[in-house]
């Protein structure tokens, strides 16, 4: 994500939670503040119908010049194969690209027996330099050797063109009707990369992340999560890969099927440290992975936040997932697997939401870090940046919000003009699985400042984009504006 000072004017938001760091932070929103939702102006712009579900973040760009008019431009995609370009002010169609065409249609849901066809899931990438979208479609194509291709695709940000699409994304590990492309796309390297997870658990698959080359699109690299045994699938709840400042690509992992051959090189259940080329670098496995196994209670349905550097120079990783504790890793020391503990910086067990807590990552603002846990209340804890740990024994919120949300929880958002004005966002449904567009006051969560009528259906997993003092929201078939009105 870019932007300069405190103006929202110059934002743009590029990838999944706004950056390659995980922490959902948007820290140049002058327009939008805590007082301006209290006083009853802001509300829903516009809302536009689409071709299909909206599985991935809208993401957004700053005065991009279309046709002689400068826009702020919303681009979104839908599960069947269409990607769209929308005036981010005023909700206009500027322009849309499908990927269907004669005999080719998005996978239809009686083929994967899921309840949804499936065709663009992950949130795309922009190179905001070049001015190019990165999108990964699905489709059913018949008549081809590959029936179920995956295809990495780079579109114009300001026609829509398709400027190269790789040939179908394959692997020896990768079946063709089991590989699922869910998480988002990292741009960073002068590489995109895709990760892959499974249709549900249905076997053989393997976790895989591959990297291209940004430019000719070629495949330069591809990490095998567990070459030994199988599965160990990427998914982390829609979640893109992170990045450190160094380049290096931090992802987790789903369970493997506890087995006693489990090898050297098989990192299911796993936080992976992995170089720009993807060889494995560091990694964290908790102890009792063996039981977690038994029990589906993948580490990798949460996703992974990489904390800016504290006192004395630590970064840290914050994750957490269907175990029930949250995971605080020192960077620079994964950790490994240990014998009968966890060597790593701190384990906070019981504090989130029901026994399968995570199926999201959390948001981080300032040292304050955000959980809308499965079955939980929006809670905030605040990390010492001076021992890297969450204080108290054991740690507990500051602050937690009144509503409860139903499964999957939330996937929080921030958004702020740099250290003031801090609001969490969230879409969350209650238990009647009715979604609305929620926010809370970021220097005390238990303060909600706003509300959103009900969306009536929304995709799991995808989280509000917030940017140009403008809210954009994926509500199932229809993306919605909200803002300020007058």
């Amino acid at each position: 994500m870019s932007g300069t000072g405190g103006s929202s004017k110059a934002v743009n938001y590029t990838m999944r939670k706004g950056g390659p760091d995980g922490t959902g932070r948007q820290l140049n929103e002058s327009v939008l503040t805590p007082a301006g939702l209290k006083s009853g102006k802001f509300g829903q712009l516009w809302s536009k119908s689409l071709d299909g579900s909206i599985w991935g973040q809208p993401l957004y760009m700053n005065g991009i010049t279309i046709g002689g008019t400068v826009r702020n431009v919303v681009y979104v995609t839908t599960n069947n194969d269409s990607v769209y370009a929308f005036d981010g002010d005023t909700g206009a169609q500027v322009w849309k690209k499908s990927f269907l065409s004669t005999g080719v249609t998005a996978v239809p849901a009686a083929d994967l027996q899921i309840s949804s066809q499936t065709g663009i899931l992950s949130t795309p990438v922009i190179d905001p330099v070049r001015q190019v979208i990165y999108v990964v479609a699905a489709t059913k194509e018949p008549n081809a050797t590959i029936q179920y291709p995956h295809r990495l695709h780079e579109l114009s940000l300001t026609t829509g063109a398709e400027i190269l699409a790789t040939q179908p994304i394959t692997h020896a590990n990768l079946p063709s009707m089991m590989k699922f492309q869910r998480p988002g796309l990292l741009l960073a390297n002068g590489m995109v990369y895709v990760a892959f997870g499974s249709v549900e658990d249905r076997t053989p698959y393997h976790g895989l992340l591959f990297a291209f080359d940004a430019i000719t699109l070629a495949q330069e690299a591809v990490f095998d999560v567990a070459p030994t045994l199988s599965s160990g699938g990427i998914w982390m709840s829609g979640a893109a890969p992170a990045a450190d400042e160094n380049g290096n690509i931090y992802i987790s992992t789903g369970n493997m099927g506890y087995s006693t051959t489990r090898g050297l090189n098989d990192f299911g259940e796993s936080i992976v440290k992995l170089s720009p080329m993807l060889q494995e670098l560091d990694h964290f496995t908790p102890f009792d992975y063996e039981t977690l196994d038994k029990s589906d209670y993948d580490l990798g349905s949460g996703g992974v936040l990489l904390v800016p550097g504290l006192n004395g120079g630590m970064y840290e990783v914050i994750a957490c997932g269907k175990p029930k504790p949250i995971y605080v890793l020192n960077r620079d020391s994964l950790g490994g697997v240990g014998a009968t503990k966890d060597n790593i910086v701190q384990s906070i067990p019981n504090q989130l939401g029901s026994s399968l807590p995570c199926f999201n990552t959390p948001a981080m603002w300032q040292q304050n870090v955000y959980f809308a846990a499965n079955h939980d209340v929006l809670k905030m804890f605040v990390l010492d940046p001076s021992l890297g740990k969450f204080p108290g024994n054991p740690p507990t919120p500051v602050s937690k919000g009144t509503f409860t949300y139903n499964y999957p929880g939330a996937d929080p958002v921030v958004s702020s003009n740099g250290n003031s004005n801090g609001i969490v966002w969230t879409i969350g449904f209650d238990a009647s699985k009715v979604p609305t567009l929620r926010a809370n006051d970021a220097t005390d969560v238990s303060k909600e400042l706003w509300v959103s009528p009900s969306l009536t259906s929304a995709v799991r997993w995808v989280p509000p984009t917030v940017v140009n003092g403008h809210v954009y929201v994926g509500a199932s078939s229809r993306l919605v504006a909200f803002g300020m009105t007058p």
